[in-house]
Protein backbone atom coordinates (compact mmCIF):
# COMPACT_ATOMS: atom_id res chain seq x y z
CA UNK A 1 0.00 0.00 0.00
CA UNK A 2 1.49 3.40 -0.82
CA UNK A 3 2.67 5.24 2.62
CA UNK A 4 0.15 8.21 2.09
CA UNK A 5 -2.85 5.60 1.94
CA UNK A 6 -1.19 3.71 4.55
CA UNK A 7 -1.14 6.81 7.06
CA UNK A 8 -4.52 7.94 6.07
CA UNK A 9 -6.36 4.75 6.39
CA UNK A 10 -5.01 3.84 9.59
CA UNK A 11 -3.85 6.85 11.54
CA UNK A 12 -5.52 9.96 10.46
CA UNK A 13 -9.13 10.63 9.68
CA UNK A 14 -12.18 12.65 11.17
CA UNK A 15 -12.95 9.53 13.81
CA UNK A 16 -9.38 9.99 15.48
CA UNK A 17 -9.33 13.87 14.95
CA UNK A 18 -12.96 14.77 16.39
CA UNK A 19 -12.19 13.73 19.97
CA UNK A 20 -9.62 16.59 20.41
CA UNK A 21 -12.44 19.27 19.44
CA UNK A 22 -15.05 17.46 21.25
CA UNK A 23 -12.90 17.87 24.56
CA UNK A 24 -12.21 21.34 23.78
CA UNK A 25 -15.67 22.15 23.42
CA UNK A 26 -16.90 20.44 26.13
CA UNK A 27 -14.51 22.48 28.66
CA UNK A 28 -16.50 25.91 27.43
CA UNK A 29 -18.39 27.64 28.92
CA UNK A 30 -21.86 29.42 27.27
CA UNK A 31 -20.50 32.80 27.64
CA UNK A 32 -17.04 31.32 26.96
CA UNK A 33 -18.39 29.65 23.20
CA UNK A 34 -20.28 32.94 22.41
CA UNK A 35 -16.68 35.35 23.00
CA UNK A 36 -15.12 32.87 20.88
CA UNK A 37 -17.93 32.78 17.67
CA UNK A 38 -17.52 36.72 18.35
CA UNK A 39 -13.42 36.15 17.74
CA UNK A 40 -12.87 37.85 21.35
CA UNK A 41 -11.57 34.45 23.16
CA UNK A 42 -10.47 34.79 26.75
CA UNK A 43 -7.45 34.05 28.31
CA UNK A 44 -8.48 30.71 29.24
CA UNK A 45 -10.15 29.72 26.07
CA UNK A 46 -7.04 31.01 23.97
CA UNK A 47 -4.71 28.63 26.27
CA UNK A 48 -7.47 25.86 25.74
CA UNK A 49 -7.45 26.62 21.57
CA UNK A 50 -3.45 26.67 21.54
CA UNK A 51 -3.59 23.72 23.24
CA UNK A 52 -5.95 21.98 21.18
CA UNK A 53 -3.87 22.61 17.99
CA UNK A 54 -0.50 21.81 19.48
CA UNK A 55 -2.11 18.54 20.28
CA UNK A 56 -3.48 17.98 17.12
CA UNK A 57 -0.15 18.59 15.10
CA UNK A 58 1.56 16.77 17.10
CA UNK A 59 -0.83 13.74 16.64
CA UNK A 60 -0.89 14.05 12.74
CA UNK A 61 3.54 14.19 12.97
CA UNK A 62 3.26 11.00 15.45
CA UNK A 63 1.33 9.15 12.36
CA UNK A 64 3.45 10.19 9.95
CA UNK A 65 7.36 9.46 11.93
CA UNK A 66 5.77 6.31 13.11
CA UNK A 67 5.10 4.84 9.24
CA UNK A 68 8.60 5.02 8.73
CA UNK A 69 8.82 7.79 5.31
CA UNK A 70 12.18 7.03 3.73
CA UNK A 71 12.92 10.32 2.61
CA UNK A 72 11.77 14.19 3.86
CA UNK A 73 7.81 14.50 3.40
CA UNK A 74 6.56 17.35 1.25
CA UNK A 75 3.81 19.70 2.02
CA UNK A 76 2.14 18.57 -0.44
CA UNK A 77 2.43 14.93 0.72
CA UNK A 78 1.22 16.09 4.43
CA UNK A 79 -1.58 17.69 2.74
CA UNK A 80 -3.00 14.42 0.90
CA UNK A 81 -2.49 12.71 4.29
CA UNK A 82 -4.70 15.30 6.22
CA UNK A 83 -7.17 15.48 3.34
CA UNK A 84 -10.26 16.60 5.00
CA UNK A 85 -9.64 15.56 8.02
CA UNK A 86 -10.16 19.10 9.62
CA UNK A 87 -13.53 20.05 8.06
CA UNK A 88 -15.08 16.44 8.12
CA UNK A 89 -14.44 16.69 11.96
CA UNK A 90 -15.79 20.05 13.03
CA UNK A 91 -18.86 19.34 10.06
CA UNK A 92 -18.96 15.52 9.63
CA UNK A 93 -20.86 15.23 6.41
CA UNK A 94 -20.07 18.24 4.25
CA UNK A 95 -18.32 19.11 1.65
CA UNK A 96 -18.19 22.83 1.74
CA UNK A 97 -15.27 24.34 3.89
CA UNK A 98 -14.30 28.33 4.54
CA UNK A 99 -11.65 30.28 3.28
CA UNK A 100 -10.63 30.37 7.08
CA UNK A 101 -10.51 26.84 7.39
CA UNK A 102 -8.20 26.00 4.27
CA UNK A 103 -5.49 28.95 5.46
CA UNK A 104 -5.76 26.90 9.10
CA UNK A 105 -5.23 23.88 7.52
CA UNK A 106 -2.01 25.43 5.20
CA UNK A 107 -0.14 26.66 8.48
CA UNK A 108 -0.95 23.17 9.84
CA UNK A 109 0.87 21.33 6.95
CA UNK A 110 3.76 24.02 6.85
CA UNK A 111 3.89 22.66 10.90
CA UNK A 112 3.47 19.13 10.35
CA UNK A 113 5.83 19.14 7.41
CA UNK A 114 8.49 21.11 9.49
CA UNK A 115 8.25 18.80 12.83
CA UNK A 116 8.38 15.57 10.91
CA UNK A 117 11.38 16.45 8.34
CA UNK A 118 13.08 17.79 11.56
CA UNK A 119 12.61 14.69 13.23
CA UNK A 120 13.66 12.55 10.34
CA UNK A 121 16.75 14.58 10.07
CA UNK A 122 18.10 14.07 13.57
CA UNK A 123 16.90 10.61 13.57
CA UNK A 124 18.35 9.89 10.12
CA UNK A 125 20.06 6.45 10.49
CA UNK A 126 17.30 4.69 12.34
CA UNK A 127 13.41 6.13 13.23
CA UNK A 128 11.68 4.45 15.79
CA UNK A 129 8.24 3.89 15.66
CA UNK A 130 8.33 4.06 19.68
CA UNK A 131 10.65 7.46 19.58
CA UNK A 132 8.26 10.28 20.62
CA UNK A 133 9.03 13.14 18.51
CA UNK A 134 11.13 15.64 20.14
CA UNK A 135 10.20 18.98 21.51
CA UNK A 136 10.12 21.55 18.41
CA UNK A 137 9.64 25.24 19.13
CA UNK A 138 6.82 27.14 17.16
CA UNK A 139 6.74 30.40 16.08
CA UNK A 140 3.79 32.39 18.83
CA UNK A 141 2.91 34.61 15.63
CA UNK A 142 2.22 31.39 13.87
CA UNK A 143 0.21 30.03 16.52
CA UNK A 144 -1.65 32.88 17.10
CA UNK A 145 -2.54 33.49 13.08
CA UNK A 146 -3.98 29.58 13.85
CA UNK A 147 -6.16 30.43 16.92
CA UNK A 148 -7.32 33.46 14.58
CA UNK A 149 -8.35 31.20 11.64
CA UNK A 150 -9.55 28.92 14.22
CA UNK A 151 -12.03 31.58 15.83
CA UNK A 152 -12.90 32.64 11.96
CA UNK A 153 -13.97 28.69 11.43
CA UNK A 154 -15.98 28.41 14.32
CA UNK A 155 -17.62 31.79 13.61
CA UNK A 156 -19.08 30.63 10.01
CA UNK A 157 -19.90 27.35 10.24
CA UNK A 158 -23.80 26.81 11.79
CA UNK A 159 -22.49 23.35 11.73
CA UNK A 160 -20.55 23.79 14.29
CA UNK A 161 -23.10 24.91 16.56
CA UNK A 162 -24.62 21.39 16.37
CA UNK A 163 -21.35 19.82 17.40
CA UNK A 164 -20.67 22.00 20.31
CA UNK A 165 -24.19 21.45 21.57
CA UNK A 166 -23.72 17.72 21.21
CA UNK A 167 -20.50 18.16 23.24
CA UNK A 168 -22.69 19.41 26.01
CA UNK A 169 -25.01 17.32 25.88
CA UNK A 170 -22.32 14.36 26.33
CA UNK A 171 -21.07 16.21 29.29
CA UNK A 172 -23.60 16.76 30.92
CA UNK A 173 -24.92 12.94 30.59
CA UNK A 174 -21.78 11.63 31.85
CA UNK A 175 -21.67 13.66 34.98
CA UNK A 176 -23.70 12.08 37.89
CA UNK A 177 -26.41 13.94 39.15
CA UNK A 178 -26.95 15.97 42.77
CA UNK A 179 -29.66 17.35 44.55
CA UNK A 180 -27.92 20.30 45.32
CA UNK A 181 -27.67 22.49 42.64
CA UNK A 182 -25.60 25.55 44.90
CA UNK A 183 -23.23 22.32 45.43
CA UNK A 184 -23.61 21.37 41.42
CA UNK A 185 -22.63 24.67 40.78
CA UNK A 186 -19.27 25.03 42.92
CA UNK A 187 -17.95 22.03 42.54
CA UNK A 188 -18.22 22.88 38.55
CA UNK A 189 -16.85 26.53 39.30
CA UNK A 190 -14.29 25.06 41.43
CA UNK A 191 -13.40 22.46 38.95
CA UNK A 192 -13.02 24.97 35.88
CA UNK A 193 -11.03 27.04 37.93
CA UNK A 194 -8.52 24.82 39.52
CA UNK A 195 -8.28 23.49 35.62
CA UNK A 196 -7.10 26.62 34.36
CA UNK A 197 -5.54 27.79 37.16
CA UNK A 198 -2.98 24.62 36.75
CA UNK A 199 -2.84 25.39 33.02
CA UNK A 200 -1.77 28.70 32.85
CA UNK A 201 1.09 27.46 35.74
CA UNK A 202 2.34 24.89 33.18
CA UNK A 203 2.04 27.28 30.26
CA UNK A 204 4.62 30.06 32.42
CA UNK A 205 6.92 27.89 33.45
CA UNK A 206 7.05 26.12 29.78
CA UNK A 207 8.40 29.52 28.23
CA UNK A 208 8.13 28.97 24.62
CA UNK A 209 5.10 27.86 23.02
CA UNK A 210 6.41 24.30 21.85
CA UNK A 211 4.75 21.17 20.05
CA UNK A 212 5.18 17.84 22.07
CA UNK A 213 3.93 14.18 22.95
CA UNK A 214 0.87 13.93 25.16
Amino acid sequence: MEFTQKVKQMDINAETVRPYFESFFTKLTAEQWERLKSCKPDEATTFMLAELLLNLMTSVSNAIVKRRPRSPVSEDKVRSILGETLNNSLSPGSRTTSESLDKLTDLVVEEVTETVNSTLSASSIRVSSEKPIPTRLINPAKVQQMICYACESLKTDGRINQLVKQSWAISSEEQEPSDDPILVSRTSSSSYSSRVSSKSGSSSEGGSTASSVD
